[in-house]
């Protein structure tokens, strides 16, 4: 009843199912940046979350969304959750300008397993690294591409993104500035023209396709043993000089 008095351009909607009830912040049509999600498991225990779309804000928002869970949920308003709520799930990204995503093979020596999803038109689409249920996953992919595909378009012709999908933390909202670690750490970039120069035996160019089809963790974990070591250090010889994943934290 008062939604038009607390978002006039937008909307407040909730959404109930069996688990649980959800209250999205539409501040304008088209652009959810917030959701409030209570409800129980199927042990029986009770939850609450606030989920937070800081891309998507724009100027003055996240104060007026902090307002607005004060006036809706004064028992849970912001400096509450900020302070005493768990971060179970955060995904960090750094997006890249002018960088041909399908000219690199991401590479996380620490993961052993890896998915490419192509499109429907056979275009390669993300490339995920790690595991659904890992606590850290990596998904990378043509930001510009995906943009052009929505209403609004996009201004770039290349933009790679670059996205840390990090799960149960352990850390509190005012804890995640000083205590969580750069979760770029490790992860490597490959040419994927440097590579194919490495060997000319027939082995070599059929695991570089498998790079490109279901990513370089799952081609690696597909191999023989011996086989794995040789692939694993001419991997490292592919590395680009554009990436550094200390500067990539820094922001």
């Amino acid at each position: 009843d008062i939604q038009g008095t607390l978002l006039p351009k937008g909307k407040l909607s909730i959404i109930k199912e069996d688990y649980e009830t959800r209250l999205d912040f539409w501040p304008v049509k088209g652009r959810k940046i917030a959701e409030v999600i209570c409800g129980s498991t199927k042990s029986k225990h009770l939850y609450f979350k606030l989920v937070l779309y800081p891309a998507k804000f724009r100027h003055g928002e996240f104060e007026h969304i902090k307002f607005l869970i004060e006036v809706l949920l004064s028992n849970w308003s912001y400096p509450i959750l900020f302070s005493t709520a768990n971060v179970p799930y955060v995904e960090i990204a750094r997006d890249f300008l002018n960088k041909d995503y399908l000219a690199y093979f991401p590479y996380f020596p620490g993961a052993r397993k890896s998915e490419v999803v192509f499109e429907k038109n056979g275009d390669k689409g993300s490339t995920y690294i790690g595991a659904y249920s890992s606590s850290k996953r990596f998904n990378i992919y043509d930001k510009a591409r995906q943009l052009t595909s929505k209403k609004g378009g996009s201004n770039f012709i290349r933009l790679m993104r670059v996205e840390a999908r990090l799960k149960k933390t352990g850390l509190k909202p005012f804890e995640l500035l000083e205590k969580l670690e750069n979760p770029f750490d490790g992860l490597e970039f490959l040419s994927a023209e440097k590579l194919l120069c490495i060997s000319d035996d027939d082995g070599w160019a059929v695991f570089v396709e498998q790079c490109r089809c279901v990513g370089t963790a799952q081609a690696l974990y597909e191999c023989e043993k011996q086989v794995r070591k040789i692939y694993k250090a001419r991997l490292a010889s592919a590395k680009v000089d554009w990436w550094d994943a200390s500067k990539a934290w820094e922001g």
